[in-house]
C-alpha cells in the first residue's frame, strides 16, 4: 500500500505544482519550502521590521496542522480536489481509496461496524 500512496502523492504534488496552487509563504508539506526554511523567513522578516523605524508592530499566525487529515470529512476532500481540477482517474482512486470504508471491531461472537467518514489508512505514508 505505501508504494501505491508514494504514486499518488508524487501525481498529486506534480499537479499541485504544475497549476500553482499553493502560496509563496506555504510551509511545511513542500520538500524545498521546509519549517527551517520558514524559520529563516521569519528571522530575516523580523529582522527588516525591527530595522525599520516605521513599523512598530509584528502579527504571526503559525497553523500546524499535523493532524488535521484525521478530522476531515472524505466527501469534502473529493469536493475540494474536483474544486481544484482533479478529475478523471486520479479523482475515481481517491474516492475508492477513502471513500466506502468501514471499521469493524470482533469481540467474542460480536462484530461491530461503523462508517469512516474522516480519517487515514493507518501505517500508510499519509499517516505520521
Amino acid at each position: 500500500m505505501q508504494i501505491f500512496e508514494s504514486l499518488i502523492l508524487n501525481q498529486l504534488n506534480a499537479f499541485i505544482v504544475k497549476y500553482n496552487l499553493l502560496t509563496e509563504t506555504q510551509y511545511g508539506i513542500r520538500t524545498s519550502l521546509n519549517t527551517n526554511i520558514l524559520l529563516t523567513d521569519l528571522i530575516h522578516s523580523l529582522t527588516l521590521v525591527y530595522n525599520d523605524p516605521n513599523l512598530i508592530a509584528v502579527d504571526i499566525i503559525v497553523l500546524d496542522y499535523k493532524k488535521a487529515f484525521h478530522s476531515i470529512y472524505h466527501g469534502l476532500i473529493f469536493e475540494n480536489l474536483f474544486e481544484i481540477g482533479l478529475r478523471g482517474n486520479f479523482l475515481f482512486i481517491m474516492c475508492s481509496l477513502l471513500g466506502n470504508r468501514t471499521h469493524s471491531v470482533e469481540f467474542k461472537d460480536i462484530i461491530s461496524k461503523i462508517s469512516v467518514t474522516s480519517d487515514v489508512l493507518q501505517g500508510g505514508k499519509t499517516h505520521h
